[in-house]
Order: structure tokens, then C-alpha cells, then sequence
């Protein structure tokens, strides 16, 4: 199976699976969004975590999620098929942005333990196993336990991890990643720009020919 079939597959995946999910959370793109692009400084921050960090790539995909968002995670697993698609072109870059919504009362918590596990090196670990375990955590009083046991399973220095959490060090770059999206026009997850493009929802097949249509240029 060629990765380009994998990654159809893994389309058909998403879709089956995201079912109504999908249709909450996608929106149509007015003609005015597909012709502007977004402006990049909102869309890449200095500090933003990305797979690349070429300032050549010539195509960058910047995703807008929450932790708590179901429909972020059924999108993970197409996410990274992209991500080990790409991986070694030197064209591609990826870039994580938060986007906590306000009705996740849990996803500003995560984003802040996803934040910390970045501190020391894991920040993409941490990033799967929140979207890999979100049924665990997504609708607890105090999701700390479980937060603590991912970082413990990801070998982190649990002390720093929990100091950085207690002083919320990093809650005021995840405000800002959300004031950025909104700037951006973001008014739900996932969204993911391709070259200051916006494709709302799950990425379905015009994402993907959007993306091969910019790589090949």
C-alpha cells in the first residue's frame, strides 16, 4: 500500500468515524476565506512547537485544537499520517497552535501539561496520549491524577511538572495561541490553515489536494 493510499484510507477513516461529529463542526468557507489568506504572523508564533521549523518550507499546515475536543482527536490519527508522510520534506512544515474553547472546562488545564511536557523534550508525546486518552480525563473534577501518570509514563520529571502546572507557566501563551486563532477567524477545532488557507473540521479530501496541489508547486 503507497503512503498516498494510506492517507486516503485514513481519510475514509476519519470520515466514518466522525459521523455527526463532522458535520457540527465543519463550516463552509465563504468565497471571501478562500480567496484571503490569513495574515502568517497570526498563524506562527516565535515559540509555536512545530515538526520542522524551516523558515524555507514553502508550505506550512497550522492546526488550531483543543485537548478536549472530540473531533481533534478522531482527526489525530490522519494527523499524523500526514506528519510521517512529510516528515522528511524539507517543504513541509507543521505547527501546533492552541485553541482551549470555552465550554472545555478541562482544555486549558491539558494544554498547559502539554506545555510542560515540551518544557523537557515530550511535547508531541504528551500531545498523543491527551488525544489517545481524552475519555479518561476530559469530564474529570480534577484531571491532575491523570495528567501526572502521563507525565510519569513519558519519564518527565514529575516534580517540575507539577510545579509548572501549579504556576500555570505557560497558561498565558495558550491565551494567546486562542486570541491569535480568533484574529485568525478560528471559531472552532480543529481548523487548520495550509498556507494561511482555512479548512474547518476534520482534513477530508480537499484539504488533501490543497496540500499536494502547494507541495507541488
Amino acid at each position: 500500500m503507497t503512503k498516498e493510499i494510506k492517507i486516503m484510507s485514513a481519510i475514509g477513516v476519519v470520515v466514518v468515524a466522525a459521523g455527526i461529529l463532522l458535520v457540527v463542526t465543519q463550516k463552509p468557507d465563504t468565497g471571501d476565506e478562500q480567496e484571503k489568506p490569513v495574515d502568517a504572523r497570526l498563524l506562527v508564533a516565535a515559540d509555536s512547537y512545530q515538526t520542522n521549523g524551516n523558515k524555507n518550507a514553502t508550505v506550512t499546515v497550522v492546526e488550531f485544537a483543543d485537548f478536549q475536543c472530540p473531533a481533534c482527536a478522531i482527526a489525530k490519527p490522519l494527523v499524523s499520517e500526514l506528519l510521517s508522510r512529510f516528515a522528511d520534506d524539507p517543504k513541509f512544515n507543521f505547527v501546533f497552535r492552541h485553541f482551549p474553547l470555552g465550554q472545555h472546562k478541562n482544555a486549558v488545564i491539558a494544554a498547559e501539561a502539554a506545555e510542560a511536557a515540551g518544557a523537557q523534550g515530550k511535547f508531541w508525546e504528551m500531545e498523543s496520549l491527551l488525544y489517545e486518552k481524552q475519555t479518561e480525563w476530559d469530564e474529570l473534577s480534577d484531571p491532575m491524577p491523570n495528567l501526572e501518570t502521563y507525565a510519569n509514563s513519558l519519564g518527565l520529571n514529575l516534580d517540575q511538572f507539577k510545579s509548572d502546572l501549579a504556576a500555570h507557566k505557560y497558561r498565558d501563551k495558550i491565551l494567546r495561541d486562542g486570541r491569535d486563532g480568533e484574529a485568525a477567524g478560528v471559531s472552532s477545532t480543529p481548523t487548520f490553515f495550509i498556507n494561511g488557507k482555512k479548512f474547518v473540521g476534520a482534513p477530508q479530501q480537499p484539504f488533501l489536494d490543497y496540500l499536494q496541489s502547494e507541495l507541488a508547486k
